[in-house]
Formats: C-alpha cells, sequence, structure tokens
C-alpha cells in the first residue's frame, strides 16, 4: 500500500457552476434556516397575540397530511382586543373583527361579561395540519346552540387561516434562502469547494 496526494481545485462560491451553486445553497439553507429557530419565531408570534401554554407542531414535507398547527388558550377579551387593534394592518384580523361585528350587538356585550377562555386541543397525533384541532369554549351555558355554532366558527376559521398563514411561513423558510445570506455565509465561514460543491477541509 502507498499513499497518494491528488491535486484538485477548490473554488470560492461566486466561482462556482450553477448546479455546485444549488448543492452548496441547500447546505447553507439547512445550516442558517434551522427548525429551532423557526419554531422559536413562530411561538413568540403566537403568544404575542395573547395566546398561553403554547405547544407548535409541524410537518412541511408537502405531503398528505402535512401542515402546521399549534394548542394554547386565549381569553375571550384578548382576541377580541386584537381584532380590534390590529384590523387595520393585519387581514387575518379584519376578517374576525367583521365576522365578531355582525353578530348580535347584545350577544357579543355577553359574550364579553361572560365567556373566559378559549381553548385549542389537537384531536389526532398523526397529522399537523390545522384541521386536527378543536376548540373548546369556557362557560357557553346560557348560550342558544345556533349562535355557539356560529361563534364557534368564527373562531376556528381564524385559527385555520392564521395556522396555514404560518405554514406558508414555514415552506418558505425552510425551502427558500437569499442569494446575499448565501454568500455571506460562505465569506464569513471561508469556505471554498469543490467543483461538485462539497465543502473543501484543509488537512493539517
Amino acid at each position: 500500500m502507498r499513499i497518494v496526494k491528488i491535486e484538485k481545485r477548490v473554488y470560492e462560491y461566486s466561482e462556482l457552476q450553477a448546479h455546485a451553486k444549488d448543492v452548496v445553497r441547500n447546505y447553507v439553507l439547512s445550516i442558517v434556516h434551522d427548525s429551532d429557530t423557526f419554531s422559536k419565531a413562530i411561538k413568540e408570534s403566537i403568544e404575542f397575540l395573547g395566546f398561553k401554554d403554547v405547544e407548535l407542531y409541524y410537518s412541511l414535507g408537502n405531503c398528505q397530511g402535512d401542515g402546521l398547527c399549534f394548542t394554547g388558550s386565549i381569553n375571550w377579551i384578548d382576541l377580541n382586543r386584537i381584532a380590534e387593534i390590529r384590523n387595520k394592518i393585519d387581514q387575518l384580523n379584519a376578517e374576525i373583527r367583521n365576522k365578531i361585528d355582525q353578530l348580535n350587538a347584545e350577544f357579543v356585550i355577553s359574550c364579553n361579561d361572560c365567556l373566559d377562555n378559549i381553548k385549542f386541543t389537537r384531536l389526532s397525533h398523526m397529522y399537523c395540519h390545522s384541521r386536527t384541532v378543536s376548540v373548546d369554549i369556557d362557560n357557553t351555558n346560557w348560550m342558544d346552540v345556533q349562535d355557539y355554532i356560529v361563534l364557534k366558527d368564527i373562531i376556528l376559521n381564524w385559527y385555520n387561516s392564521l395556522c396555514n398563514r404560518y405554514e406558508k411561513e414555514g415552506y418558505k423558510w425552510f425551502e427558500e434562502i437569499n442569494e446575499q445570506d448565501v454568500i455571506d455565509y460562505c465569506d464569513s465561514n471561508d469556505l471554498e469547494f469543490f467543483d461538485d460543491g462539497t465543502i473543501f477541509v484543509e488537512s493539517a
């Protein structure tokens, strides 16, 4: 047996061919756009809305049953306040505001006086999409059945729309990265590559 040295060219990112850049881009994407960072950002966004005890679930592989959902609870007053304050800048909250405004005024007043927590519970652990979550509204014994159904549908539709928005953000996070971010990552880490996009690691 004998050891031989083989000379190969190494390149900076800007010097690579398109197919090799794709390899590097996917590598940097997996490092920079990691699941922990995404989960933390989405959970903080949900908590900012007023949700408590948030648990986030998602599977974003473009497969059947994939999607994003979360469990937790929010106070009716907080939900109403969010819709009121943010309706001018957020289409989702504008929609729930409009739906609430269409309810009977006396019914809404009663909701403000009587309702407490609205809890979102996961029904299935097989899938992660928002349709696997149910909503439970505390202290609704005084409601007419039809009013309860309408209110529950308003809240669930808003919740599903919220999950769908976060799901789209997830796919964008895990599948897309700005070209300048790739360049900056390679430059800051002094990365060099072989012509197929694999990273060159210089031996000691």
